[in-house]
């Protein structure tokens, strides 16, 4: 299934891709990309989806906010509501199509049960947003995230999923 959603990302980023580039080169512009993905978090060996909630902000110059809300669908059957919030920045390079992120912040990872729990993390990463249409845009992510109890009991997190861009307004009529 993994092996399978990867390879149709894949084909769908390059087939529009290639549909962009000939329409012609134009910077993606600065202004917040809000979207939803599905990621994998690998932990201890073992590995986990969750879905996501992102709303980042490409910046004109420098760095931009950067905010997330997931949640662990596989903790409700167990009756446990199981998320992470993230606050960090991002540093943007906007080119034709495409915007490539390096992302950091701070992370919190909570269950909430009989018994709540919590676990703080920072977290460091990089990713990218590929243009497919006017306003939308494919988004993939990958980030390392340390304990910051144990360092040495990180985690990866990968995603993939669907945002919305920033557009020029203006040509909208």
């Amino acid at each position: 299934m993994a092996r399978a959603t990867i390879m149709l990302a894949m084909f769908l980023t390059g087939a529009s891709t290639g549909a962009l580039l000939a329409q012609g080169p134009s910077r993606m512009l600065p202004g917040w990309a809000v979207g939803g993905s599905i990621q994998q978090i690998g932990l201890s060996g073992v590995s986990t989806p969750t879905l996501t909630l992102r709303a980042t902000k490409l910046p004109e110059q420098a760095l931009g906010p950067d905010f997330a809300f997931s949640i662990f669908p596989e903790a409700f059957e167990s009756g446990n509501l199981v998320f992470m919030t993230d606050l960090g920045l991002v540093g943007a390079a906007r080119l034709p199509a495409l915007s490539l992120l390096v992302r950091g912040g701070v992370s919190a990872l909570a269950a909430v049960s009989a018994g709540s729990r919590g676990v703080l993390n920072l977290y460091l990463g990089g990713g990218a947003i590929v243009q497919i249409s006017s306003s939308i845009g494919l988004r993939f992510d990958v980030e390392r995230r340390f304990v910051v109890d144990d360092p040495r009991n990180g985690f990866f997190v990968v995603g993939v999923g669907i945002t919305s861009i920033p557009r020029d307004r203006k040509s909208d009529g």
